[in-house]
């Protein structure tokens, strides 16, 4: 659409202003009368009384004649008279009317300017805003472009066709608008100048945030491919660690089931080694008691045939000796270390028989102490009945009160030993029952056990 400057707003408003003043004259002149006379007026304040005279009264001499022509003349320059003040009024009236249409005309002409400032105003904000558009949508712009140089083309035309026009009727009116298309021109080469920098800028922008963005992908790819390998490296650590670790586990395991098989077949051969040990003790305990009362047997057939007198005594002496025999050996077999006093002797006589008694003494606190230990454990040990009826001697030291603190060592069926000891530290929480004073040693006590699961 044509724009519409400050002069040509002007050049309407004049034009217009002239025009209403042609077509008031015009109208105030075909409004005049000048066929009838006006019998009173206002014109300066004066009055014509036209007086009318009977021309039948004079008759028809002369004086009368030049009296009604005075008369006439009078009239005709009263009526001249009224006319041209009512002309003038006319005048006046145009005049006034003319300048309150051109104050009118000067109204719009300012109201016209206000507006075409405001106007202008809005164009230069319009323009504000479509260079800050242009730099957000340069694309879209350039788009437009070839369409706003069509329009451009046409007002070019347009304008060129008014100002031709504008040039034949004032040559002044011509020069301001070419003034005006002169400023025009150079504002919309400006306007153009500046919207091929803004998009010229844009496109540098464009162009600095791809390459910005295409470097920190490139660098997010990077770190996120180093964070991986570093996961994966770490990782391969991990499993490498898992598998020496678990290599390591079987390894050991292996050694420790190689170790424990060893152990047992050890343990196994100590234990067959000392069943042996104990079936040959048996065996040669056995033997000495069938050969101990076969002497006896015969010492008592002996005595019987030598005298019946003494055969009642050689039998106790005989019995007498094969118990303290029998006694002597199991004390060997289940005590490693006895005490002095049954095996100590002295030079006198009484002091042998004190020896001999205090050995008694020991010999039947030790053995009712085993049978009591043997009820106090005989619910608390736990066993397969394979072992039932073998019998080991267990070394420990503990305090008078039955306190065990040490299990110094165990001899025997090492299924037996393990359920005895297990018994004694685990289930009774290393408590047996206190011990008698006679049997107490505090380097260590040794005592027989035999397993029953009754």
């Amino acid at each position: 659409m044509n724009r519409l400057t400050p002069g040509s707003y002007t050049f309407a408003f004049v034009l217009a202003f002239l025009l209403h003043i042609l077509i008031f004259l015009s109208m105030v002149i075909a409004s005049l009368d000048w066929s009838r006379p006006q019998k009173t007026g206002s014109s300066g304040g004066e009055i014509i009384n036209a007086q009318m005279i009977d021309l039948s009264t004079l008759g028809g001499n002369s004086a009368g004649k030049e009296l009604i022509a005075e008369q006439k003349k009078a009239k005709a320059e009263a009526e001249k008279r009224e006319k041209q003040r009512q002309a003038e009024e006319k005048i006046q009236k145009a005049k006034e009317e003319a300048e309150r249409q051109k104050r009118i005309a000067e109204e719009k002409i300012r109201i016209a300017k206000q507006e075409e400032e405001k106007r202008q105003q809005e164009l230069i904000e319009a323009k504000r805003r479509a260079e800050e558009e242009a730099k957000r949508r340069a694309e879209e712009e350039a788009r437009k472009q070839a369409e706003e140089e069509a329009r451009l083309k046409a007002e070019e035309e347009a304008r060129r066709i008014a100002a031709e026009e504008a040039r034949k009727k004032a040559e002044e009116e011509a020069r301001r608008r070419a003034e005006e298309e002169a400023k025009r021109k150079a504002e919309e080469e400006a306007r153009k100048l500046a919207e091929a920098e803004a998009l010229r800028k844009a496109e540098e922008a464009k162009r600095k945030a791809e390459e910005e963005a295409k470097k920190k992908a490139e660098a997010e790819a990077k770190r996120k491919a180093e964070e991986a390998k570093k996961k994966a490296e770490a990782e391969a650590k991990r499993k490498a660690e898992e598998e020496a670790k678990k290599k390591a586990e079987a390894e050991a395991k292996k050694k420790a089931e190689a170790e424990a098989k060893r152990k047992a077949e050890e343990e196994a051969k100590k234990k067959a080694e000392a069943e042996a040990k104990r079936k040959a003790e048996e065996e040669a305990r056995k033997k000495a008691e069938a050969e101990a009362k076969r002497k006896a047997e015969e010492a008592k057939k002996k005595a019987e045939a030598e005298a019946r007198k003494k055969a009642e005594e050689t039998r106790k002496r005989a019995e007498a000796e094969a118990k303290k025999k029998t006694d002597q050996e199991l004390d060997d077999f289940l005590n490693s270390q006895l005490n002095g006093s049954g095996k100590s002797s002295n030079t006198g006589k009484g002091s042998g028989n004190n020896s001999s008694q205090s050995g008694n003494v020991n010999n039947g606190d030790r053995l009712s102490y085993q049978s009591k230990l043997q009820s106090y454990l005989a619910g608390k040990i736990t066993g397969n009945p394979s072992m039932n009826g073998k019998t080991v001697v267990l070394t420990f030291k503990a305090n008078r009160n039955g306190l065990v603190y040490q299990i110094v060592g165990c001899k025997g069926d090492a299924d037996v030993c393990t359920a005895l000891q297990r018994a004694i530290t685990r289930t009774c929480n290393n408590r047996i029952p206190p011990i008698p004073g006679s049997i107490y040693q505090e380097d260590g006590i040794s005592l027989s056990y035999t397993f029953s699961s009754k």
